[in-house]
C-alpha cells in the first residue's frame, strides 16, 4: 500500500494497547495490513452518493410472524 494509508502504524499501535491486543511483531503487522485494507474498502464506499435513496426492506417477516420489537 502506498504511505497515504488510512491510519498511520503508530495510531493503529497506540489504539491495539489501549485495547488490549497484542502479539508477535508479525502477527501485528497482519493485522496492521488487513485493517487498512478494510479501510481503504470502506473510503470507496463512503465515495458513493445515496443522497435522496431510501434503503431496501432487508427483512420481511413470514407471514403470520409478528413484527420485531
Amino acid at each position: 500500500m502506498t504511505d497515504d494509508a488510512p491510519i498511520s502504524r503508530q495510531a493503529f499501535d497506540e489504539t491495539a494497547a489501549r485495547l488490549g491486543i497484542s502479539g508477535s511483531g508479525a502477527h501485528m503487522d497482519e493485522l496492521y495490513s488487513q485493517l487498512r485494507g478494510v479501510l481503504s474498502g470502506t473510503a470507496a464506499l463512503s465515495a458513493i452518493d445515496v443522497t435522496g435513496i431510501e434503503p431496501d426492506m432487508a427483512f420481511i417477516p413470514a407471514a403470520g410472524q409478528p413484527p420485531i420489537s
